[in-house]
């Protein structure tokens, strides 16, 4: 350009200028972003920086002034910047210039970290706003997980190819890591000329199904409805386009499939090189699952200890007996209250899935396909209910297991429970045996004791629990088959209820059956429930076809404090909601009146809490006045009164009172404890739990998820299975066992046992294997029992190994070594008894040592000798004394030996900071029971 002639404001004529400039229509991919260093530590030879290298492709001359280039959220504008044609230029940090110049070209506008490993959005854009180039790197792009971690340039295969993606990149092969202002080292000619490709068609839910292609899609034509055409009739509702690559088609449809193979036609859909699929045709088969399409087919229910060979790890193993692959996604797995969800999974004819806990997901990966489906598993170890349901809610399979169905030998754990038939969908219990393989178990492979087991008994109705004044729910031995189940010609009940109206299975169960008469049942009658024509799964009949039955009407069954402004009420039968919300139904004394706030649970619907504004006193006892509620039928409640109190108990009015935390060969843990109060607590508000190595209190476990009361003076085993708990230790009777499905770990050698009101520490006790009777050689099946209820737990003289007497353990009754404490009327120090035989039989096994002082304050040491004056026995040393308290002698010397046979003296020791001493000398006898 030629310039003459000018002047300025001055009216001065400028000199004559001759310059150059550059113009050239830019369009899209002109310029290519060409090669990325996104980490450039370590170096493997180029500088330690960052650089985004971008050329022209053109044979022009191009002006990058005022440009955007795009990182993520960040826009940066570029300076008074030409671009020769066929040049590269490097985009970095300004520091970095000064050593990337020698490569070439460079524009100083990176920041620190402007540019990740694992991948960015990257933009150029002219002033205008045109799009010239744009990507999106991943990880992925490097196709080397050994050059994906720095030191390697990320470079495009062919710059002419503009519509690849991660076909179009990969890790440099330069020694240097990269070629920074040159042609790239992993150039070739890539020109993408295919039509994209269908690589699969999933099924996901009864109205959706995704397709995935070999390579990113034009979004334009892949999002289009008008794309798909389902059976030559339908076009989706929705189509979303997804995936890293976009490259995934989700398309969902307004009504659901019908069973079978149906037929989709895809039209022209194209890549990002406009590459079209054209017109062609794809097929996929819809099939639900329908009962026992899938079978729960093994359970690993308890790894302590652990299995000879399997991970350590819990697991359900399902099975399709089916000739048709079946898609998962959308079902549903129920274990006892926890519910998870399928996704993205799909189970082939005649094969197996092993679902375990997310994070034990890779430890069954040589045993087959598994999948994690729980974040914990909530399988009990004792008993539970497993229930599989497809994406229509229907039930598939569904199975209620006990610890009971395992053999003795093998109840302890580390080994699963193997369905012997998966075509006996009748057996129940009787279709399963403990594994027989020396691993634990088969997770994916077939089961140990598989075998031909066509069940041939009848089955019965086992119980029938009255819902309402006009429905039954009944319960059988076996599963029943659906085609007479549902009839109501088959069920008849005597005097005027007649047939139901509605007959249907639980949700959870086709061994459970709700019947819905129209007539209500007679209060206080004996019904007769007939029944015909029903046959389990197996064909087979059913026996003894009446049962009988009796309705009462409705009544508040018993009310328990929640909290302290909080009561709740459980009725006979679900409740009419307007009768049961009036806060006038209800009136409590003393003090209380009518709660501000009556509502009916939402579930539980025979449940009704009242809110009250005052608190509960602690301790207190109140009545209920209940009138004038009805249930659904409008049948009113009779007047009545209820009773509850409330109370919180603080230290020591509940004890830990006996604890075996190494169990004989066989065995199982137990914890006992003892209400120390006078009143009533709900085992709904108590959790038993540990201390872990940080002292924390973990592993909380509720002792009942429904409310029950644990009365005064009552003494409470718990065990995860109390049933070889009373094996073990055998009784005349018990007071009581709450069987969770799993207890803390208690550890052999040490641990804490902690017993919780809500989460508030009410007692807890701090065990070591050392505290038993240095005489007991095998310590396993010893329980550790509190001497009395009243005793601080925390202190170790207030524990003793359990009497061989009653087979070392009394889980649920008085200790074998109760010892009743009393320091009325006593001297300052007590024996008691004068003689004793420490022989461990549960009688006079141990001397103890009383002492009550009228100050507080004193240091005390006691000390056992021979007759001969010699110290055989250190008992304290030292210790500050409480006002009132007790030691005890085992009968045992320093070196655990016992005692011989005769008189030993007790020496005591006392003194205070005031300079006060005093010194106690009594006598006691070691024995022996004569044989």
């Amino acid at each position: 350009m030629h310039i003459e002639n000018i002047e300025d404001e001055n009216n001065i004529v400028l000199e004559t200028i001759d310059t150059i400039f550059y113009w050239h229509n830019t369009l899209q991919y002109d310029l290519v972003i060409n090669e990325i260093m996104a980490d450039p530590v370590p170096s493997v030879g180029l500088p330690e920086y960052e650089y985004l290298e971008i050329y022209n492709k053109t044979g022009y001359t191009i002006s990058l002034y005022n440009w955007n280039l795009i990182i993520g959220d960040k826009t940066k504008v570029f300076p008074l910047k030409n671009i020769q044609p066929e040049e590269y230029v490097l985009i970095c940090s300004e520091l970095a210039q000064s050593e990337l110049n020698v490569y070439g070209e460079t524009v100083g506008l990176l920041g620190s970290n402007d540019l990740i490993n694992a991948g960015r959005e990257l933009a150029l854009r002219t002033y205008e706003q045109l799009t010239i180039d744009t990507i999106n790197y991943t990880l992925d792009w490097y196709q080397d997980e050994n050059k994906d971690n720095g030191g390697w340039a990320l470079e495009r295969i062919d710059p002419e190819n503009t519509c690849g993606r991660l076909s179009n990149w990969k890790a440099s092969v330069d020694v240097s890591g990269g070629t920074p202002g040159k042609q790239n080292s992993v150039y070739v000619s890539n020109i993408d000329t295919s039509a994209p490709k269908l690589v699969e068609i999933k099924l996901l839910s009864s109205t959706e199904i995704e397709l995935t292609f070999n390579e990113e899609l034009l979004y334009q034509s892949a999002s289009d409805t008008l794309s798909y055409l389902l059976d030559n009739s339908l076009y989706p509702t929705t189509v979303f386009l997804s995936g890293e690559e976009q490259n995934i088609i989700q398309i969902a449809f307004q009504n659901s499939f019908g069973i079978g193979e149906h037929n989709l036609k895809i039209l022209n859909i194209e890549d990002l090189c406009s590459n079209s699929t054209g017109t062609f045709d794809t097929t996929f088969t819809y099939y639900p699952g329908f009962e026992f399409d899938i079978v729960i087919n093994e359970i690993m229910l308890d790894v302590n200890p652990e299995p000879n060979v399997l991970p350590p790890a819990k697991y359900i193993e399902i099975y399709n007996p089916t000739e048709v692959n079946i898609n998962l996604s959308g079902w549903s797995l129920l274990v006892n209250d926890d519910i998870a969800y399928f996704t993205d999974l799909q189970i082939d004819a005649k094969s197996f899935i092993i679902l375990t806990d997310e994070d034990d997901e890779g430890l069954f990966l040589n045993y087959g396909t598994s999948y994690g489906i729980f974040s914990e598993s909530n399988l009990g170890s004792s008993k539970g209910q497993i229930s599989l349901f497809n994406d229509n809610n229907l039930l598939i399979d569904y199975l209620n297991y006990s610890s009971d169905w395992y053999d003795d030998d093998k109840r302890t754990g580390g080994w699963s429970l193997e369905r012997i038939d998966p075509s006996n969908y009748c057996g129940l219990n009787s279709n399963w045996l403990v594994s027989d393989d020396y691993k634990g178990g088969t997770p994916g492979s077939i089961n140990s004791v598989f075998d031909q087991n066509k069940n041939i008994g009848s089955f019965e109705l086992l119980n029938i629990e009255i819902l309402s004044s006009t429905k039954l729910l009944l319960q059988f031995s076996k599963n029943i088959k659906e085609g007479q189940a549902l009839n109501t010609d088959n069920y008849f009940v005597d005097n005027g209820p007649g047939n139901p109206m509605f007959v249907s299975f639980s949700d959870t169960s086709r061994a459970t059956i709700v019947l819905q008469f129209a007539t209500q049942f007679s209060d206080a009658y004996i019904h007769i429930l007939s029944i015909k024509n029903l046959l389990d799964f197996c064909e087979n009949p059913m026996i003894n076809p009446q049962k009988e039955f009796t309705y009462h009407l409705i009544y508040p069954e018993v009310a328990y404090a929640e909290i302290n402004k909080m009561v709740k009420i459980i009725f006979s039968e679900e409740v009419e909601i307007v009768t049961a919300q009036q806060t006038g139904n209800y009136v409590t004394e003393p003090d209380l009146g009518t709660p501000f706030k009556v509502y009916k649970h939402a579930t539980k619907t025979n449940e009704v809490y009242l809110e009250f504004d005052i608190p509960f006193d602690n301790g207190a006892n109140y009545t209920i006045h209940v009138k004038n509620v009805k249930d659904l039928n409008g049948n009113s409640i009779n007047p009545i009164e209820l009773f509850f109190s409330y109370f919180e108990p603080k230290h020591n009015d509940l004890v830990i009172n006996e604890i075996l935390f190494n169990p004989k060969n066989g065995g199982v843990d137990f914890v006992e404890i003892y209400n120390n109060s006078a009143f009533p607590v709900d085992l709904n508000h108590l959790k038993i739990a540990k201390r872990d190595d940080e002292n924390n209190i973990a592993s909380a476990y509720l002792l009942s998820d429904v409310n029950s009361l644990f009365l005064s003076g009552k003494y409470l085993a718990i065990s995860s299975d109390t049933s070889i708990t009373k094996t073990n230790y055998p009784a005349i009777s018990y007071q009581r066992f709450v069987q969770l499905n799993s207890l803390p770990s208690y550890p052999d050698d040490k641990g804490t046992v902690v017993l919780l009101f809500q989460d508030t520490v009410v007692d807890e006790f701090s065990y070591s294997s050392g505290m038993h009777l240095a005489l007991i050689s095998d310590a396993n099946g010893v329980s550790l029992e509190k001497l009395n209820p009243d005793s601080e737990s925390s202190n170790p003289q207030n524990w003793f190994s359990a009497a061989e007497s009653v087979g070392f353990a009394t889980p649920a009754n008085r200790n074998s070594q109760f010892t009743e404490f009393s320091t009325e009327n006593m001297d300052e120090i007590f024996i008691e008894p004068e003689v004793f035989s420490p022989d461990n039989d549960g009688y006079d096994d141990r001397v103890f040592i009383r002492y009550k002082f009228d100050e507080p304050g004193y240091v005390g040491s006691v000390t056992i000798f021979n007759s001969n004056g010699q110290l055989v026995k250190r008992i304290a040393n030292n210790e500050l004394m409480a006002v009132e308290g007790s030691f005890f002698w085992d009968g045992l010397y320093e070196n655990n030996q016992r005692a011989n046979i005769g008189i030993y003296i007790i020496y005591f020791e006392v003194f205070n900071l005031q300079g006060k001493v005093k010194m106690y000398k009594e006598i006691c006898v070691v024995a022996t029971k004569l044989r």
